[in-house]
């Protein structure tokens, strides 16, 4: 009688326990890393979003409850909004006597604590009172 083994060897048990350690391992350093690329668009896109607040908004960085939360320096509020360091610029390019118009260059630039997220420039026409 003539038996044949059907059983696998220690050498290929090993063999695949490895290619499926490495392919588990390659699996979730992927993951991994998606996951922080998330993390790193969603805090750009809030970003950008209170750069456009703070460029739109006359006084973006007012905070009711606590006025000391900002800071106003000639043209210049510098705050935190919406977890964020926000530098809103405010410069006067010229008025129109004519129209009542003023022209001004808003400049808001924001940054987290490793470096500038988004800046936006803008020219706004302010009617002057």
């Amino acid at each position: 009688m003539n038996k044949t083994s059907q059983a696998f060897t220690l050498i290929e048990v090993l063999v695949s326990v490895l290619v499926l350690s490495l392919a588990l391992g390659s699996y979730l350093g992927l993951l991994r890393y998606g996951q922080r690329i998330s993390q790193r668009v969603a805090g750009q896109s809030t970003g950008t979003w209170t750069a456009l607040t703070a460029l739109r908004d006359p006084n973006p960085l007012r905070n009711a409850h606590d006025p000391d939360s900002f800071t106003t320096n000639a043209g210049t509020t510098r705050g935190y909004l919406n977890g964020f360091w926000v530098e809103r610029v405010v410069t006067t390019d010229g008025a129109d006597a004519l129209t009542g118009q003023t022209m001004q260059t808003v400049t808001v630039t924001v940054s987290d604590g490793t470096g500038i997220v988004t800046s936006l420039r803008e020219r706004q026409t302010r009617r002057t009172p």
